[in-house]
């Protein structure tokens, strides 16, 4: 029980100086990331057909548009399309993954923090790894446009050898 927020809290007077160094730790703020990204990822997945329905409903007149767009031009078209939709589906899975987080680590945390709302966890959670999705998308959209040959696709790369 030493290892546990409780037996922190027990160890400490008032037990408010071992919790804080507990929070504050390296090792806890790392464990506590990877947790929070495992979760992140479980409400991308819960995403995912959201970005695809968004893909299918392009017109062909936009499609042109993205082709000849700059580096990131169909990532942005498609983050504004959809706004915050990849958001809202993310925040229930994360929401429940929180509350019911079977990590202990990330459990010890959110137990500790009194006052602490789920909902409002799930809501930074999902708007960080929704942040960080789009910023790969782009990553991987400027490197298929700088080098489309790298996806062996005979259609990409005919779409941007034309271009």
């Amino acid at each position: 029980m030493s290892g546990t927020v409780a037996g922190l809290l027990s160890a400490s007077p008032g037990g408010l100086g071992g919790l804080r160094s507990l929070l504050t730790s390296t090792l806890f703020k790392s464990q506590l990331q990877r947790q929070l990204n495992i979760v992140a990822e479980k409400g991308a997945e819960r995403a995912a057909p959201v970005v695809y329905e968004a893909v299918r409903n392009i017109s062909i007149a936009d499609a042109i548009g993205l082709v000849r767009g700059g580096s990131t031009a169909a990532t942005s078209y498609l983050r504004g399309e959809m706004g915050p939709a990849m958001i809202n589906a993310m925040i229930p899975g994360l929401s429940d993954a929180l509350r019911v987080a079977g990590d202990p680590v990330l459990s010890q945390a959110v137990r500790a923090l009194s006052g602490v709302d789920p909902g409002a966890i799930a809501q930074s959670v999902a708007v960080r790894a929704d942040n960080s999705i789009w910023n790969q998308i782009g990553v991987e959209e400027s490197a298929i446009r700088a080098n489309p040959q790298g996806t062996n696709d005979p259609l990409l790369i005919g779409v941007f050898k034309v271009l």
